[in-house]
Order: structure tokens, then sequence, then C-alpha cells
């Protein structure tokens, strides 16, 4: 028997997804946005702590 891994938007609920994406397209809109070298190198720091 083999178990499936749930995927993303299944582990979060469909309601906190879409709330998620809503608030990432208001930031986007509004001009609330992140350089994207500093949003890799805070993306990579915080997998860097990751215990697998």
């Amino acid at each position: 028997m083999q178990i499936k891994k749930p995927m993303v938007w299944e582990e979060f609920g469909n309601a906190e997804l879409y709330a998620h994406l809503e608030q990432a397209v208001d930031d986007v809109k509004s001009g609330r946005v992140q350089d994207v070298d500093e949003a890799f190198d805070d993306i990579l720091s915080e997998l860097d702590r990751v215990k697998i």
C-alpha cells in the first residue's frame, strides 16, 4: 500500500491558501514587494534552518 503525501494546498486548507494568495495579489498591486535577490536570500536562509 502506497501512502500519498498531501499536496501543499491540502495541508494549508483551501480557505487559508486563497487568503494567502489574495494577500499576495494585494501586496503586488499596492507596490509592497521585495527585491528578488533579497527574497531569495530570505528563502535560502530559512531553508538552511530546516532540519530533515
